[in-house]
């Protein structure tokens, strides 16, 4: 808009100028993201494709974001957790973390049941031993 000012009608406009004759006039100073398609097409396709990455491909939030920034929907980093974490999405162990936590979680139980220390354990009982023992049992 300052360049059109200067260029159509030579009249120079500082930026804090321009602005507070916008805001009285209650325009805003900022351009809203347009969508490709009608938004709730892209957000809904945004959506998908993010449950799709992160339930197939496991990724980190960074490389998830350079997947959808190369299939061209424009999004930021901070927006995507935020859509992940709303949909339900938390962070989880790498795949091929998964096997190894697995494997930990065998040894420490069978260890355990070795000592005979968890044998008449309920379920909520054992949740509470290992985690406060091992720290690494989910529930």
């Amino acid at each position: 808009m300052r360049v059109v000012l200067l260029t159509e009608h030579s009249v120079r406009v500082s930026i804090r100028t321009l602005r507070r004759f916008l805001a009285a006039a209650s325009l805003r100073t900022y351009q809203t993201f347009r969508y490709a398609a009608s938004p709730t097409e892209t957000n809904q396709l945004l959506c998908d494709r993010i449950t799709s990455i992160f339930h197939h491909q496991r990724v980190p939030d960074k490389q998830m974001l350079n997947i959808l920034q190369a299939e061209g929907l424009g999004i930021g980093q901070k927006k995507l957790g935020k859509i992940r974490r709303s949909m339900g999405l938390h962070k989880q162990l790498p795949a091929a973390d998964i096997a190894v936590k697995e494997q930990e979680y065998t040894e420490a139980l069978s260890y355990e049941l070795g000592r005979g220390s968890i044998e008449d354990f309920g379920r909520g009982m054992l949740y509470t031993f290992m985690r406060s023992k091992y720290t690494i049992i989910g529930q």
